[in-house]
Order: C-alpha cells, then structure tokens, then sequence
C-alpha cells in the first residue's frame, strides 16, 4: 500500500501580497506611482534638490525616501506631496530653503494644489522642537489625531492611518 501525499501547494505569485505600489517606487517609475510626479520632481530637482547635503545623502534622497515611505503607509496624495517638499521654505532644524515663503507660496500652491502648500507651509513654520516633545510624551497618536497650534496659528494635525485591511497580514509593506 502505497502513502498518498496532498498536492504541493500552489505557489503565490513573485510579489503577491506586497504594497501594489512598491514595484514602481523601487524602480523610480514616478508616472506609475502619481501621472502629475515626474513634473513635481521636475520642480523640485530644478532647485538644486540634489545638491545640498543632508543627513546620510542628499536632500533629494532624503525627499524621495519619505515620499515613497508616506505612499507605503498610503497616505493622502496632499500628504505624500507634504513628505516630497516638506523643508522645501526651510524649518527650525534645516535651512535648505528652495522656496521663499514670503515671495513663492502661490508659485508652489500652483504647482502642488493648494492643500499641499499650505501643508507643506505649515510643517515648515510650525515649531518642530515642542511637535517631536508632545510626540515622545504620549504612548500612541489619539485616534481622533493631534492638534499642536504655535503662536502665528499655524498648527499641525497628526493623524493616524490604518493599513488596507486587503493587503497581506504577512507583508511588512
């Protein structure tokens, strides 16, 4: 009598389960991530992005990284903009200023919508030394998000955001 054995499984497809956009993301094929990116980083680069140094490469990496990071956690268009140019008017701990706030918001608003600008505004002007203190003084952000108001009323909204319930429980991504 001889043993049956079950059917080899069928095998997933090379990537299945992973984030749908990190094939393109990895390759840099920015049009198959955003149709209207390649212009913004046309934007971006053309103010010498890629130039300046900062923390481990340069900014432009720097920039690239969050935004791929940002779409990762699929956050919001406006936020994953954010991530792109977010210390583009400079900030309390870089001075890369690309942009001049008082002269070029409406120029950059044009370019990335107005949400954006005024996000990416806001991270830049906001007081980034007390936004990362309330951030190590609480366990986890509140559902409902975080509000964090400087002196000029610009504020910052911190918000969490659940992965898609669809993708795989095994992928890290």
């Amino acid at each position: 009598m001889t043993a049956q054995t079950a059917p080899a499984p069928a095998s997933e497809p090379a990537g299945a389960g992973l984030h749908p956009l990190l094939p393109a993301l990895l390759a840099d094929d920015w049009e198959k991530v955003d149709a209207e990116l390649p212009a913004l980083l046309d934007l971006l680069f053309s103010r010498s992005a890629g130039e300046a140094w900062h923390k481990a490469g340069t900014f432009k990496n720097h920039l690239l990284d969050v935004y791929r990071t940002l779409a990762l956690w699929d956050q919001p268009r406006d936020v994953r903009v954010l991530g792109l140019f977010h210390s583009v008017y400079s900030n309390e701990f870089v001075a890369l200023k690309l942009f001049d706030a008082s002269a070029k918001r409406a120029e950059l608003a044009a370019a990335v919508g107005e949400e954006a600008e005024r996000l990416i505004h806001t991270f830049c002007v906001m007081p980034r030394t007390r936004f990362v203190q309330k951030l190590t003084e609480i366990d986890a952000i509140p559902a409902g998000g975080s509000i964090l108001k400087n002196q000029t009323a610009a504020c910052c909204i911190c918000r969490r955001r659940t992965r898609r319930s669809s993708r795989s429980s095994r992928s890290p991504i």
